[in-house]
């Protein structure tokens, strides 16, 4: 019995966290190409010293809403977090824009936005790469993001070790 309810705790938590995905991935290759290489993995797992968690979005949208296409949250083994949101945008500027390149190897993500804001500051940069492993396509190798804003560098400066949460599997 104890098991039955475990089990629909789960499954209710599991379809909870599901949202849909933007509109603007109908017309975005690489973005649906990012999509594909994120949904080879399980949305919560280890690599290396690192808990990774992976929430994709579900099916198509027919609103412009501004849901992301994929969220990962990642703590490493000195108990640091960070969060990224996978945005796709619906257009780019000078002052926002977003590179996504997808092959058989590798997802890279990368987002700058330059638009002033209070607690940030002018510039705001997040980087994300994933590799799989050159023998096994479907083994993750490593996964690293840096984060940096104007006002929140990740330096040794603010009490943190690196500018980078790096997660490799030996």
């Amino acid at each position: 019995m104890r098991f039955l309810l475990a089990f629909m705790i789960l499954i209710h938590t599991a379809f909870t966290q599901a949202y849909v995905c933007p509109k603007q991935m109908e017309s975005s290759k690489s973005a649906n190409a990012g999509h594909a290489f994120l949904a080879k993995w399980p949305s919560a797992f280890t690599l290396g010293t690192c808990q990774v968690e992976i929430y994709l979005c579900q099916g198509d949208s027919s609103d412009e809403n501004q849901n992301p296409m994929a969220e990962i949250l990642v703590r490493d083994s000195k108990g640091r977090e960070v969060y990224v949101p996978l945005q796709v945008p619906q257009e780019e500027s000078t002052f926002l824009f977003t590179e996504m390149i997808v092959n058989k190897r590798t997802f890279h993500y990368e987002k700058t936005d330059k638009f002033y804001e209070v607690e940030f500051g002018r510039t705001e940069v997040t980087r994300l790469e994933m590799t799989t492993d050159w023998a096994d396509l479907h083994k993750l190798k490593r996964l690293e993001i840096g984060i940096y804003s104007t006002h929140h560098k990740l330096d040794s400066l603010n009490g943190n070790e690196s500018e980078w949460f790096v997660c490799e599997q030996e």
